[in-house]
């Protein structure tokens, strides 16, 4: 269980916010929208319906939020024309309040699946100069086929009046690996042999939850809170 931070004097809230959140209104309208994420969906229609206990969260996190605000923005600015000018003017009231709700709510609060959804198979190191602007100096990228992780570098080369890129391809070290999953030596037998799925759920199923928020905060210090693994949605009865 989280519990939900009260904001400080210094600190601007949304009326909103002030007023104990969004409305049943608010989230019939943002289940009634198309998202990417049909977890948005989901989730909308759940608050909708009153299934949703917070207390039993966290159930989305600050990328389902940056894409609601994202889709309000447009709904609420001149600039937003792809909704249609009636459309828009018809909920504005609505989008305005949800757009300033959720542009809060994207930078408050943080899920350990807001972190790990941007790990996959494959991530760059660090950014470099190159001959016709900056390119990803060096990817560290899974290969089912060899069952270990692998890493390609480029550098700028200067011979004679030219450069030219060199590229060199060998197989990652293991703390590249354990860094990227924030995991620890002792909870990973062999790092770079072991697959991102395996290395998800050691993440998921070995490292106590208390443990894992110290360690997102020290390499993400832009998350204000950090909670949880986010729970399944209670589905409603009424699908879209």
């Amino acid at each position: 269980m989280v519990e939900r931070q009260r904001p400080t004097p210094a600190q601007e809230t949304s009326p909103l916010h002030e007023q104990g959140g969004l409305t049943t209104e608010h989230w019939q309208y943002i289940a009634s929208l198309d998202f990417d994420d049909p977890r948005i969906n989901q989730y909308a229609q759940a608050k909708a319906a009153g299934l949703i206990d917070e207390e039993q969260g966290p159930f989305i996190g600050s990328r389902h939020w940056q894409n609601i605000y994202y889709e309000m923005l447009k709904r609420t600015e001149d600039y937003g024309k792809l909704v249609g000018f009636v459309l828009r003017r018809t909920n504005f009231h609505l989008s305005q309040g949800i757009r300033e709700f959720a542009g809060e709510e994207k930078s408050r609060v943080a899920t350990f699946d807001d972190y790990y959804s941007q790990k996959g198979e494959a991530f760059y190191l660090d950014d470099a100069s190159s001959w016709g602007g900056g390119v990803p100096a060096s990817k560290v990228y899974w290969v089912p086929e060899k069952n270990t992780w692998q890493q390609d570098s480029s550098e700028i080369v200067y011979r004679l009046s030219a450069s030219c890129e060199e590229r060199s391809t060998f197989t990652a070290n293991n703390q590249i690996i354990l860094d990227h999953w924030l995991l620890m030596k002792e909870e990973v037998e062999n790092p770079i042999h072991t697959s991102p799925n395996e290395l998800l759920r050691i993440v998921r199923e070995e490292v106590p939850v208390e443990e894992l928020i110290e360690r997102v905060r020290q390499k993400r210090s832009d998350y204000q809170l950090v909670v949880g693994w986010e729970k399944p949605i209670p589905k409603a009865t009424q699908e879209r």
